[in-house]
């Protein structure tokens, strides 16, 4: 909580995977149902004029791809409906 909030504040350019359907969905976006959202990297400080110093120095800028799978496979099984899922997924081509 402490490091998103310290990005956050800095204005960080944030790398992130996001579902185009559910983006530009106008249902999403609200308290009742936020956007999810899954962050890959952070890399910039105030509107990318200021790379992140210290987190590189942590290793703590990236995401790794096991942490964001698994972060989505949370949000499906768990988080979104049945329902939400056929509307998004069903049918489509991998």
């Amino acid at each position: 909580m402490v490091r998103r909030t310290g990005l956050y504040n800095y204005q960080a350019t944030v790398l992130a995977y996001a579902n185009t359907i559910q983006w530009n969905d106008a249902k999403y976006g609200t308290k009742k149902q936020p956007m999810p959202i899954f962050v890959i990297k952070s890399t910039y400080l105030y509107n990318n004029r200021e790379k992140i110093e210290y987190l590189t120095y942590h290793n703590i800028e990236k995401v790794s791809p096991e942490a964001t799978r698994q972060y989505v496979e949370q949000y499906l099984a768990h988080f979104l409906p049945e329902d939400e899922f056929d509307r998004l997924f069903k049918g489509r081509k991998k």
